[in-house]
């Protein structure tokens, strides 16, 4: 979603990408329309012509990129949650404004197409009254192999217990859930039953 949206704004330009292999950087700088691909992100922080770096990988594979990129005196533009901690969170400001660099965090999960698309129904009517949400995310090893949406050890499991719409206050409530190991997606339960 970042690069899409950098791209389309005229005051920004995609001038290099990161990415986990030579490879994979470079097919995205093909896509984006990059001068230049690196496999390692803080190589891209070390290049004269980057100014911002948008760190949008999961949090646990982000570890020391805000550092990083806060310490090479770039600006930084990081995806929630910026940390751990509220003390790293901290730690990441005070490091920013003592280096004179920009920060922001983005929230822009609300815009996603499968968030909207869960809101929509909700507006609608469609599930009926929300009772509670859960999220589970579970670790360990062997939980997902190597291939296409591989959560890296993760599994994930989101519950809506909602009341279908015109059921009784005094009836139960059902579960609109599914587990997921690989690409976790919301609009697989959001659009029915599990």
């Amino acid at each position: 979603m970042h690069l899409p949206a950098l791209r389309a704004l005229n005051d920004f330009q995609v001038t290099a990408v990161a990415g986990t292999t030579c490879a994979s950087a470079r097919a995205a700088a093909a896509v984006w329309g990059a001068e230049k691909a690196y496999d390692d992100a803080r190589a891209l922080m070390a290049d004269p012509d980057v100014d911002l770096v948008t760190v949008a990988v999961q949090l646990p594979s982000r570890d020391g990129l805000v550092a990083a990129a806060i310490a090479a005196g770039r600006h930084v533009y990081s995806e929630w949650p910026l940390a751990r901690d509220a003390v790293t969170a901290e730690r990441f400001e005070s490091a920013a404004r003592a280096a004179g660099v920009r920060h922001a965090v983005g929230l822009q999960s609300r815009h996603h197409p499968e968030v909207q698309l869960l809101r929509e129904a909700l507006a609608q009517g469609l599930i009926g009254e929300v009772l509670s949400a859960s999220l589970l995310e579970q670790r360990g090893p062997g939980l997902h192999g190597p291939g296409p949406g591989d959560l890296h050890g993760r599994r994930l499991r989101a519950g809506l217990h909602h009341r279908r719409p015109g059921a009784p206050a005094a009836g139960r409530g059902q579960v609109l859930g599914r587990e997921r190991s690989g690409a976790a997606g919301l609009s697989d339960w959001a659009r029915g039953p599990a």
